[in-house]
């Protein structure tokens, strides 16, 4: 997910002691064919970890413009055909201090993630783990492991926020397949600068939401996508769908923020803004002022 490039996406109220989290796509294995579970999951733990509210509320997609300059170079990464060179590098110059990497493969209902977090801070710390992932839980086990082995490393939830990353997500393989293709598609978008203004094709959106009509990530993806195309009606009516399956998502509270934003709805930007401020545990005022100030700047 990406806020729009008019806006500064560090301009919120955390202390500026706290430390930025990346979650980088997760790589196919040799011999494992491309899919979008890879991505998927990388979607899924970005949600995750933007609740954190000990570290920066930080999406993959404010800084995947300064990692890849193109498309090729996005796809080729996707597809575990390229690595990112000089990370410490990147790590000092973007101030991002955790990176989360991963590998994958699947077979059939099953999925093995291996996922290494590396810590850049004076000195490099990395640790790492093999999750052995089932859908049948709605990725409730996997969520608890994987919080559970981030305590390792000091970054640890508060009891609410795990009750805010939690939701049960209804989705099978081919819908996290679709999942990802449709969050490559955006990130293509974001890369590509010959072609800024064109809008996304949405046929792995939809393909997401027919395939697992119950996910909160299926419709939150096709939210944005359709934010993207400035279909903002149309993405109202998708994030709202999501936050029917997960009242605490954060893209899709602050999707319908910047829907109702660009339609100049005052009361209900506020509304939305208000409750994804609770989700990180921010503040109402500054909420309610930054939704002021946006709608001031484009409509009077």
């Amino acid at each position: 997910m990406k806020i729009p490039q008019s806006i500064d996406p560090n301009n919120t109220d955390q202390k500026k002691d706290k430390h930025r989290f990346i979650v980088m796509p997760f790589q196919p294995k040799p011999k494992q064919p491309y899919n979008g579970i890879g991505l998927g999951l990388h979607f899924l733990l970005g949600n995750v970890m933007a609740v954190q509210t000990n570290l920066k509320e930080f999406w993959f997609g404010w800084r995947v413009n300064k990692l890849f300059k193109t498309p090729l170079e996005l796809t080729a990464f996707c597809k575990g055909e390229k690595y990112i060179d000089h990370l410490e590098q990147h790590a000092k110059e973007q101030e991002i201090k955790y990176w989360l990497t991963g590998t994958y493969i699947q077979d059939r209902s099953k999925i093995i993630l291996w996922l290494t977090l590396s810590s850049f801070n004076g000195e490099k710390k990395e640790i790492s783990k093999k999750f052995i992932i089932a859908l049948s839980d709605n990725l409730i086990g996997f969520r608890n492991e994987f919080i559970s082995w981030l305590g390792t490393f000091s970054l640890v939830f508060e009891k609410t926020q795990i009750k805010k990353i939690m939701w049960p997500e209804y989705i099978s393989v081919e819908g996290l397949d679709f999942l990802g293709r449709s969050m490559e598609s955006t990130y293509i978008n974001y890369v590509d600068k010959t072609k800024p203004e064109d809008p996304i094709e949405l046929v792995f959106f939809e393909k997401g939401v027919t395939a697992a009509p119950d996910s909160y990530l299926a419709w939150d993806m096709k939210g944005w996508g359709l934010y993207k195309n400035k279909s903002y009606k149309e993405a109202e009516k998708a994030f709202l769908k999501a936050i029917s399956y997960n009242k605490d998502g954060l893209g899709a509270l602050s999707g319908l923020m910047w829907c109702y934003i660009f339609t100049n709805n005052k009361d209900l930007a506020k509304q939305y803004a208000i409750a994804k401020a609770d989700v990180r545990n921010e503040s109402h005022e500054k909420a309610k002022s930054f939704v002021a100030n946006k709608i001031k700047n484009l409509f009077e």
